[in-house]
This record gives C-alpha cells, structure tokens and sequence, in this order.
C-alpha cells in the first residue's frame, strides 16, 4: 500500500532517546511494529479520504474560542 519502508526498532530507540523517554530494549521492537501497524491504517484512511467523493467531508467536531467578552 505505501511506499515508506516499515519502522524499525533503531528508530523507535533514537525517537525515544530524542524525547528523553526511557525504553526498555525489548519494547523498541515491539513498538516499531505497532508503530507500523498504525502508519499503514492511517495512510490507507488517508488515501480513502483523499477521494473525490469525500473531499467536501469535514469532521465532526469543531473546536472554537470562546468569545473573551463572555467569560468575564
């Protein structure tokens, strides 16, 4: 489905390392893998609704600011 290669335990370990995460060195693997899992999902919901048909789509929820004048 895409063309980005899988993800691999080295970079879950240099993420981890970047954001200061401690990481045990099993769970690199185990995380490269689910990590994998869900960039695939999303990839293949993104190219779902890249389609013609659901490009007018919005989501559900909209978030707003509160007016200032209101809350005082």
């Amino acid at each position: 489905m895409s063309d980005q290669p899988p993800i691999t335990a080295e970079e879950v370990r240099s993420l981890a390392a970047a954001a200061a995460l401690p990481l045990e060195p099993r769970r690199a693997e185990d995380l490269a893998e689910r990590l994998a899992g869900w960039l695939s999902a999303a990839n293949e919901l993104s190219e779902k609704m890249s389609a013609p048909e659901h490009r007018q789509r919005g989501p559900i929820a909209n978030f707003t600011h509160p007016d200032p004048e209101v809350l005082e």
